[in-house]
């Protein structure tokens, strides 16, 4: 089986960076020319289409959702893969967010309880106090508030540590710890000086996460560790299941929501008449984060490695291809949604969802939290600022990274 022809101008772009700081461009391209597409530079296909993106997260038979991180792995050079001990160790496991049915399905049902809306609603009061307290002292500051450092990495890291129960004085190294992470998988290829930070970061992060598991067995407490630690004991779940599921979460449960809560505050400070619909009426809020999510998705790709020969459009794709489904490509596929670059915050998504979440059995377990933060946090903002305004015209920062989408900073003034 031949792949196609690469795309000079793509492969370009991709080595360039520019696909990366204006990726619509290059996927708009990709759905006209090539949905189906092999890059020799990320040596990986991109999915763009909706319906084959939506095809790919509902196969899980055919493409996998584990084995394309240690693919990734596997494409350091050979001094660096063997310094990286912990970090291939690690990606060699299953988790709840790295296994295909059955034992997705096992963990899934394990896990699923503790974040469903209904065991998820006492924490309403919690994060509305937490946000409160972050835009009261930015009030006192006589200065441009960075939404990102301020409210956005604030609030989502606190409440996924609270629900998990890390204790105080461990918080701090999370966001750094998580930063490696996406900075070594966000790049075209494994970069030796990320991956060995990553392993460093995986080296303290499993330690602690073993640390307080031992201690839940000794004294149980009312939090996901405890669950966690239960599940180990009672051997519904292995140590390597815990320790992989409880670091993904502790990622997953901040950096996502933080990408989603600046975002959203982004997306309508760029666009004023929406911004004051919103805050006229406040019940056009939840539709609005779902437009973010829509328009400007925290996760910008889910990444599967075929398990055989699989058909996708006209193309076969060869048993061990990695495949990323580009969720952002997929959300503004002109096919699925009407005017599909421009942000409508009362759009509707009754027929067709966006896939923001992802789709089947994968469907993102932190939904729902994801949701409830982002609301609090993005009102707590409107109504404690109502005279918000972007401190620069220029285009904020983004993280570097071609499997997130998240800003940097975002300065606003008038605070």
């Amino acid at each position: 089986m031949t792949r196609p022809e690469p795309i000079g101008q793509i492969e370009d772009a991709l080595a360039s960076g520019a696909f990366a700081r204006h990726p619509h461009i290059w996927y708009e391209r990709l759905q006209e020319t090539a949905p189906v597409y092999w890059s020799p530079y990320l040596e990986q296909w991109l999915v763009t289409s909706y319906d084959l993106v939506e095809k790919v997260l509902l196969s899980p038979g055919e493409f996998s959702n584990f084995g394309f991180n240690r693919a990734f792995i596997g494409r350091l050079p050979a001094l660096a893969y063997q310094d990286v001990g912990v970090l291939r160790h690690h990606y060699n496991q299953q988790g709840l967010i790295q296994t295909d049915p059955p034992e997705h399905t096992r963990l899934r049902r394990l896990l699923g309880p503790s974040f469903s809306p209904r065991a998820l609603s006492h924490l309403g009061p919690a994060i509305s106090d937490r946000v409160a307290d972050l835009i009261r002292d930015a009030r006192r500051k006589d200065e441009p508030f960075d939404v990102v450092a301020g409210l956005a990495k604030q609030v989502p890291v606190q409440v996924i540590a609270d629900l998990l129960g890390v204790p105080e004085p461990h918080r701090r190294r999370f966001p750094t710890w998580s930063a490696h992470v996406i900075r070594f998988f966000g790049t075209a290829a494994p970069v030796p000086t990320h991956a060995r930070a990553l392993n460093r970061s995986l080296v303290e992060w499993r330690s602690l996460i073993v640390e307080l598991l031992a201690s839940r067995s000794e004294e149980p407490k009312r939090d996901l560790l405890t669950e966690l630690a239960g599940l180990v004991g009672s051997e519904r779940m292995t140590l390597e299941e815990a320790l992989f599921t409880a670091i993904h979460l502790l990622i997953a449960g901040h950096e996502t929501t933080t990408a989603l809560i600046a975002n959203t505050i982004y997306c309508l400070l760029t666009r004023p008449d929406q911004l004051e619909e919103v805050r006229a009426s406040p019940d056009l809020l939840a539709g609005a984060i779902e437009e973010t999510l829509r328009y400007e998705p925290s996760i910008t790709r889910l990444r599967r490695l075929t398990v055989e020969d699989a058909e996708l459009g006209d193309v076969v794709i060869k048993a061990g291809d990695p495949v990323s489904a580009v969720i952002s490509a997929a959300n503004r596929d002109p096919t699925r949604f009407a005017d599909p670059h421009d942000y409508v915050a009362d759009r509707t998504f009754s027929s067709v969802p966006h896939l923001s979440f992802g789709r089947g059995r994968h469907f993102c377990l932190g939904a729902a939290l994801a949701r409830v933060e982002t609301r609090i946090a993005v009102n707590g903002f409107l109504e404690g600022f109502p005279g918000a305004r972007l401190a620069d015209t220029r285009p904020p920062d983004r993280v570097a990274s071609i499997n997130h989408r998240s800003l940097a900073s975002l300065l606003v003034a008038g605070c």
